[in-house]
């Protein structure tokens, strides 16, 4: 890096700066997981696979203080499964029929 840029003053790795600037992280073996952080807030989500029952799934960007809400939306039309609980490091769907794909995402500090 040349002079005058953030990374030839900051200890910080590149992905520490990208997350600073809410450049979107992707994780997961097919890049299924997002987050970033924007004026503070956690953005993330990704893919999941919901069974027929009551599923607890983790955070990947755990988060500090609050979550603001986490929200599913399944790929299949008919499909129904809802959040129940949250913590800081988890969220728990619970469904009932047929195993399914769902998107997710949620905000929180």
């Amino acid at each position: 890096m040349g002079w005058n840029s953030a990374g030839a003053y900051s200890k910080s790795s590149v992905d520490d700066l990208r997350e600073t600037i809410g450049i979107p992280q992707f994780s997961g073996t097919n890049s299924e997981q997002w987050a970033f952080v924007f004026n503070g807030l956690i953005f993330q989500g990704g893919i999941i696979t919901v069974p027929s029952a009551t599923t607890v799934f983790d955070f990947h960007a755990p988060l500090t203080l609050q979550v603001l809400g986490v929200f599913i939306q399944p790929m299949t039309k008919g499909a129904a499964p809802g959040v129940t609980a949250t913590t800081l490091d988890t969220f728990t769907v619970d469904h009932s029929g047929a195993s399914h794909d769902c998107y997710w995402w949620a905000i929180g500090v």
